[in-house]
């Protein structure tokens, strides 16, 4: 549902109908009416078509200048992206995202273990260690 709506949202902008409210009551119109007018049409487009709209959908609504961005971010969420967007294309968006959260939950516990340093002194007299964190 989501794509679906952000797409359709970008395309009403670029069409230059994003100033008012009416655009979207108009769209929501004519694809409820498209829908229950068409629905025996609408049931034998097959599914690779389907498909293919939905990659040209993708196609204009990525930002591709944000590619340039994987060099400068840190590898780990780079990592993360890379695994959020193969087990999404592999399973469903649930469980990439539980599969992104983990990932980087353990990549912070990690970056978090490494950083930490402990340092404690021995007082000879009562033989207590103090620790320093």
């Amino acid at each position: 549902g989501g794509c679906v709506l952000i797409g359709q949202s970008i395309i009403n902008m670029q069409s230059g109908g994003g100033v008012s409210r009416w655009s979207g009551m108009a769209m929501a119109l004519f694809l409820a009416t498209g829908i229950v007018a068409a629905a025996p049409l609408l049931g034998s487009v097959p599914v690779s078509a389907l498909v293919g709209v939905m990659l040209l959908v993708c196609q204009s609504t990525f930002s591709w200048s944000s590619l340039r961005l994987l060099n400068k971010i840190p590898k780990l969420d780079a990592a993360v992206i890379a695994l959020v967007s193969i087990v999404t294309v592999q399973k469903d968006l649930a469980a990439a995202v539980l599969a992104g959260t983990i990932c980087s939950a353990l990549g912070f516990v990690y970056k978090q273990s490494t950083a930490l340093t402990a340092t404690y002194t021995v007082d000879p007299s009562s033989n207590v260690k103090t620790y320093k964190v």
